[in-house]
C-alpha cells in the first residue's frame, strides 16, 4: 500500500473498524454462523432470499456458457420462462460466485449480508464528510445509514440492501456541481445507472434524490453553462448504462404489458404514527406499549408494533430538531429536508391513515403518481420500499445536527457524545434477525435422486402455494434438474402457460388433489402420458411443507420410490397405478374428499 493511501486511511481509522464492530453487533449471530458448516442457516427466513441464492446460480450458469443471462429453460421446463423482469441483483451474484468457490452457499451469503451493509455505512460516510467535514458526525451518519435499515423479514435481501450507491452517486454529483468538474458528473451517471444492474427500486429513488438536489442547485448556479453541462452529462451516462438493464424488458410487448402491470390498481396506506412513534426493538417495545397503551395484539392494535420499519428514532428526530432550529444551516439543510419528507410523504400512500382510522378522502401524493405514471410508481407495490430513499437524507440531518452540538469541542468530548448517541442508535433499531435453518434430512432426497438410472432427471415438485415455490428454486441451486414449476413475480401468467394446459400440473398448481376414478381415466392418463412424454420423470412431495396431505389421495395406490420424514419421492410412470381399478375404492375415496379430513381451505378434484 502506497505511504500517501496509508495516511489518509489511518485519518478515518475509527470509522474503518466501528462500522464493521456495530454491523457484527446490530446482526449477530450472522458473523459466527459465516464460520460454521454444520447445518444450513440464512441470517433471514425470508423466501426472497432463496431466489438470490438461485440467481448466483443462475449467472454462475451463464457465465459457464450453460445458460442466456435474460432466459432459464430450467424453471417452467419444457416451455422455459424469461428472466427479463427477474430482480438480480448482478454484484451480489458475481460476489456470490466466487465466495462459492471458497466456502458454503449459506457461509457465502452472510458474510455478504454484513459487507452490504458495511459497504452502505462507509459510503455514506463520504458523503457527509464531504458535506461537515467533522469525522465523528459523519461517522454517526454512517451508522444512521448502515444500521436503521428495516430489518423486517422482506428487507434482508440483496436487491433491496444493496443502496449505498444512493450516497455515492449524490456525493459525485454534489461535488460535480460545486467544483465544475464533469469527470464527477460522469461517476455520479456510472453509479446511478449501474444501479439499475442492482435494485431497480434504489435506482428510482436516486433519480428522485437527484432531481430534488438538482432543483435546489440550479436556483443558484442555473447562469452557469458548467451546471448545465454536468447535469447533461450525468444524465445521459445514467440513461446509457441503465438502458442495458431496460431494454430487455422491453423486447416482448406481451412480457412488458404483463411485468408491468402486476401491482397495479392496489390502493395502500400506512399510519402516520408509525414513522415517529413506534419501534419494532425488543428492547424499547414494551417501554411504547406500557407509555402509549397499545395493545400487544396484532389484531386489535391500530400500530404494527412488531413490523414497524418506518420508525425514524427519537435520537434522530432530536439532533435533526437541533439542526433546523440552527438558523444558519437552514438554506444548507434545505435540500436534504426536501427529500426526507418527500420519502415520508411517499411512503405513507395513498390516502391518509392516522392511529388506525382510513381518512380515504384525504388523497395523498402518491395515488395521483400512481395514475399518472403507473409503469414506475404503481410498481412500487410496498411502501416500506420508499424508507431506504430516505435514510440518506435523514443521515444527513442527523449529522449536522451532532455536529452542531459537539462544536469545536475536544476531541475526546465529541467522541463521547458520538458514542452515547450511537449507543442510543443501536437500542433503537436493534431487531432479532429471523434466522432459517434446513435441516440436512430435507435435502437427502437429492442424494438418492442421483442414483437413479432415469437420464435426464425432471421434477415436478408439491406441494404448491404462494410462496413454496422459491424453496425449489434453492433446491435446484443443488441438484441442478429441470423444474415443471419455478418463480416468476412480474410475469407468473405467461410462464405457467404449460402448466395450465395440462390438467394434473394444473391442479396441482393450485394446491388441489387429483384423484383417477374408471370413469375418468382417459383424462388422468392423458395429462399424465404429455408429462412423461415431455421428459418429467420424478414427483418430489415435500411433507415437511404439509405435502403429506398429497401422498394420502394424489397417488392413492403408487407407493413413495424414496421416503422419509420429510419428502417423499414417486416415479412419475409409477402413477399408472393410481387408475388400477382393482386397487382404489371410489366411494372411499368420495366421502375422504368431501369430508373435514381433507386439506382445510382447499379443494379435491375428481378426474
Amino acid at each position: 500500500m502506497r505511504p500517501a493511501l496509508r495516511q489518509r486511511l489511518r485519518g478515518h481509522i475509527q470509522c474503518l473498524v466501528i462500522v464493521p464492530l456495530v454491523v457484527i453487533a446490530m446482526t449477530w449471530p450472522t458473523f459466527l454462523r459465516v464460520f460454521e458448516s454444520d447445518g444450513f442457516w440464512l441470517h433471514s427466513g425470508h423466501v426472497d432470499n432463496w431466489s438470490s441464492i438461485w440467481d448466483s446460480w443462475h449467472v454462475g450458469r451463464v457465465l459457464a456458457g450453460r445458460a442466456d443471462l435474460y432466459y432459464s429453460d430450467t424453471m417452467f421446463h419444457p416451455r422455459g420462462v424469461s428472466l427479463a423482469f427477474q430482480h438480480i441483483s448482478f454484484p451480489h451474484a458475481l460476489l456470490m460466485v466466487l465466495f462459492g468457490k471458497f466456502m458454503p452457499v449459506d457461509s457465502a451469503y452472510n458474510l455478504l449480508f454484513i459487507l452490504i451493509l458495511c459497504f452502505n455505512a462507509y459510503c455514506a460516510y463520504i458523503l457527509i464528510l464531504h458535506l461537515l467535514k467533522e469525522k465523528w458526525s459523519a461517522l454517526y451518519g454512517a451508522l444512521v445509514f448502515g444500521i436503521s435499515l428495516p430489518f423486517h423479514d422482506g428487507s434482508t435481501t440483496p436487491d433491496l440492501i444493496v443502496i449505498g450507491t444512493i450516497p455515492l452517486t449524490i456525493y459525485f454529483f454534489h461535488r460535480a456541481a460545486l467544483e465544475r468538474r464533469m469527470t464527477f458528473a460522469a461517476l455520479a451517471g456510472f453509479c446511478a445507472g449501474a444501479t439499475a444492474f442492482i435494485a431497480v427500486y434504489a435506482f428510482v429513488f436516486i433519480v428522485i434524490s437527484i432531481g430534488i438536489i438538482a432543483v435546489f442547485l440550479a436556483v443558484s448556479r442555473w447562469r452557469s453553462p458548467a451546471f448545465w453541462r454536468g447535469l447533461l452529462l450525468f444524465v445521459v451516462v445514467c440513461a446509457a448504462i441503465s438502458s442495458l438493464r431496460f431494454y430487455p424488458m422491453f423486447l416482448d410487448a406481451a412480457i412488458l404489458g404483463e411485468g408491468l402491470q402486476t401491482h397495479l390498481g392496489k390502493a395502500r396506506s400506512n399510519d402516520l404514527l408509525e414513522c415517529c412513534v413506534v419501534s419494532g426493538s425488543p428492547l424499547t417495545g414494551e417501554l411504547f406499549r406500557q407509555a402509549l397503551a397499545i395493545s400487544q395484539d396484532p389484531a386489535k392494535s391500530a400500530l404494527r408494533l412488531g413490523e414497524n420499519v418506518a420508525y425514524l428514532g427519537y435520537g434522530n428526530l432530536f439532533l435533526m430538531l437541533c439542526a433546523i432550529l440552527h438558523k444558519p444551516l437552514r438554506r444548507r439543510l434545505a435540500p436534504w429536508l426536501a427529500v426526507l419528507i418527500c420519502y415520508f410523504i411517499l411512503r405513507l400512500g395513498h390516502f391518509l391513515t392516522l392511529n388506525g382510522v382510513e381518512y380515504r378522502s384525504f388523497l395523498l401524493p402518491e395515488h395521483f403518481l400512481t395514475e399518472w405514471f403507473p409503469p414506475l410508481f404503481g410498481n412500487i407495490y410496498v411502501q416500506e420500499f420508499y424508507q431506504y430513499g430516505a435514510l440518506a437524507p435523514l443521515a444527513i440531518l442527523a449529522s449536522f445536527g451532532l455536529a452542531r452540538l459537539i462544536g469545536t469541542k475536544p476531541t475526546r468530548a465529541r467522541a463521547s457524545v458520538f458514542l452515547l448517541f450511537a449507543l442510543l442508535l443501536a437500542i433503537e433499531f436493534y431487531k432479532p434477525l429471523t434466522a432459517k435453518e434446513i435441516k440436512r434430512e430435507r435435502i437427502a432426497y437429492i442424494d438418492w435422486l442421483s442414483t437413479e438410472t432415469d437420464r435426464p432427471i425432471k421434477l415436478i415438485d408439491m406441494p404448491r402455494s404462494i410462496r413454496n415455490e422459491l424453496f425449489f428454486l434453492f433446491y435446484q441451486t443443488i441438484h441442478e434438474y429441470p423444474l415443471a414449476f419455478g418463480y416468476s413475480h412480474r410475469n407468473l401468467t405467461s410462464a405457467k402457460t404449460y402448466i395450465l394446459g395440462n390438467p394434473l400440473l394444473r391442479e396441482w398448481d393450485g394446491n388441489n388433489s387429483v384423484h383417477c376414478l374408471p370413469r375418468d381415466q382417459g383424462a388422468f392418463l392423458s395429462a399424465l402420458e404429455r408429462l412423461l412424454a415431455d421428459g418429467f420423470t420424478h414427483v418430489v412431495v415435500h411433507k415437511w411443507m404439509s405435502g403429506k396431505h398429497f401422498s394420502n389421495h394424489s397417488f392413492w395406490s403408487a407407493l413413495p420410490a424414496y421416503d422419509n420424514n420429510y419428502v417423499a419421492v414417486y416415479r412419475l410412470s409409477q402413477l399408472r397405478k393410481s387408475c388400477d381399478t382393482t386397487l382404489i375404492e371410489p366411494p372411499r375415496i368420495r366421502g375422504f374428499a368431501e369430508s373435514p379430513l381433507a386439506i382445510p381451505g382447499a379443494r379435491t378434484s375428481i378426474l
